[in-house]
């Protein structure tokens, strides 16, 4: 029987290891979602910043022709529009920036304070292990498979435990009474056993077999866990390898919108464009520029939703 209750104080103990390893995965999630939107909204305040003083550059390069006598006085209110935007743009990614910090401070268990600084990221998250070694590792590392095995293995346990109380129990003793020299007394053996089996009491049995119908069920629940999980695995890999994607095409938009507002840029100084040439191609190298902040650090994201599916300890790739 003791060799039964270890069995069953074991289980219990995975399991609450297994559940603590949940919890404390779910919190690492949080901190590294904080973790990426301080670094997103620190290069977005850098983009506002770029976008402002190309406008007030453009700004200054319409003066200057209105001043020749090559452009018109009205030729500089669009601009003054795009100034304000992205005065206004720039203010929005500070203020993101101290919500998203203000978050980094409460994941990590910290009052509040400053934006704390934060390392930058490499290019790119590293590349996984092969979809199916990813599926194998979290069916054995998933916190929530672990807990279910021991749940099984404790409920198993209790049926054991309630099996061997329906059965007889025999309970031996001895006990030796050791006589003093030189006196009457005696020393004496005593060897008993004892044997009980509750021949009318069916509690045991009927605790055994609930106990069976238990582990059906839990067996059944472990095995569509499993399924739960492999398919978990599959669809983090399928959207890491899809984030991959998109933010290596979004770097080459970024370099065909740079090179637009270039063009455009000589364009109006040779007099071939029009002011809102600047603003659209001013437009479009912001919005590339922050598409792509975006989609490179959903890749960072989507790493670390892959390995929180495995089951592995989140790591900054």
């Amino acid at each position: 029987m003791q060799k039964r209750n270890v069995r069953l104080a074991r289980a219990v103990r995975d399991a609450t290891v297994a559940n603590l390893r949940r919890e404390a995965q779910a919190l690492e999630l949080r901190v590294i979602d904080a973790y990426v939107r301080v670094l997103r909204a620190r290069h977005a305040i850098r983009v506002a910043q770029q976008k402002l003083e190309s406008a007030q550059a453009q700004k200054e390069m319409v003066i200057a022709r209105r001043e020749a006598g090559t452009a018109a006085g009205v030729d500089v209110y669009p601009i003054e529009v795009q100034i304000a935007n992205a005065r206004v743009e720039k203010l929005g990614a500070e203020a993101e920036l101290r919500a998203s910090g203000s978050a980094l401070r409460n994941a990590m268990g910290l009052e509040e304070g400053p934006v704390p600084e934060v390392a930058e990221l490499p290019e790119k998250p590293a590349e996984p292990a092969p979809l199916e070694a990813c599926i194998e590792l979290a069916r054995a590392s998933r916190p929530e498979v672990i807990a279910a095995q021991a749940d099984l293995e404790r409920e198993r346990a209790m049926v054991a435990l309630a099996r061997l109380k329906s059965r007889p129990q025999l309970e031996t003793a001895a006990r030796v009474d050791r006589g003093l020299a030189g006196s009457s007394i005696n020393s004496q053996w005593l060897v008993y056993a004892t044997l009980t089996w509750s021949l009318y009491d069916r509690s045991h049995r009927e605790e055994s077999a609930a106990g069976e119908a238990r582990i059906t069920a839990l067996e059944a629940r472990h095995r569509q866990l499993l399924k739960d999980v492999a398919a978990e695995v599959t669809q983090a890999y399928i959207a890491l390898q899809g984030a991959r994607a998109r933010a290596e095409a979004s770097e080459v938009s970024v370099a065909m919108a740079r090179k637009s507002l270039e063009v455009a840029e000589a364009r109006y100084q040779l007099g071939l464009a029009i002011p809102i040439e600047l603003v659209d191609a001013q437009i479009a190298r912001s919005t590339a520029e922050l598409q792509a902040i975006q989609l490179r650090y959903d890749a960072f994201l989507s790493h670390a939703r892959l390995r929180d599916a495995m089951g592995q300890e989140i790591l900054i790739p």
